[in-house]
């Protein structure tokens, strides 16, 4: 099962939604925390001036900013709701798609067993009837029973070698 848990794509598909739900619950859960973003940007500049002394300037600017979202109302607690709500349903397909895995391994499983002992079973039947024509082969020898009824005993022994085949192919 853990096996075909690994193969099976599906599976796989269904473990990525639950690593990705998880991200999201922790994504929301930063975004309801207190935050500050601070942004600042310089400049400077020399230039030659046509007036008198001085005849060169320096020109600087500074600009800052600083951005402090603060959550307004409910808003951030449902979002955290959401993800934590969309983890649950991630978790919940995750253990459905491993549910449905094991009972298709199980299924393949019980199949394998039935099949095996249709195999012996047609192995067994293709045995009893070669008996039945080397027995009637020695009864028509002996003299006892016509070569028709050793044709008639090999008719059961070609239909079991069919079975026998047919159950080796499954």
């Amino acid at each position: 099962i853990a096996e075909a848990f690994a193969a099976n794509p599906t599976a796989r598909a269904a473990h990525q939604q639950l690593v990705q739900a998880q991200a999201r619950v922790g994504q929301a859960k930063a975004q309801r925390r207190f935050q500050i973003t601070f942004n600042s940007a310089a400049s400077g500049s020399n230039a030659t001036v046509n007036q008198p002394p001085p005849s060169r300037e320096t020109f600087g600017t500074l600009q800052n900013t600083i951005i402090v979202p603060l959550p307004v109302g409910r808003k951030p607690s449902m979002v955290v709701r959401q993800a934590d709500e969309q983890l649950i349903a991630a978790q919940a397909q995750l253990q459905a798609a491993r549910l449905s895995l094991a009972g298709q391994v199980a299924n393949a499983y019980y199949d394998l067993l039935r099949k095996q002992a249709l195999l012996r079973i047609a192995q067994e039947t293709l045995n009893q009837a070669q008996r039945e024509v080397g027995a009637a082969q020695k009864r028509n020898s002996a003299g006892d029973v016509a070569q028709t009824d050793v044709l008639q005993a090999q008719v059961p022994g070609a239909n079991a070698q069919a079975d026998v085949e047919k159950a080796q192919n499954d």
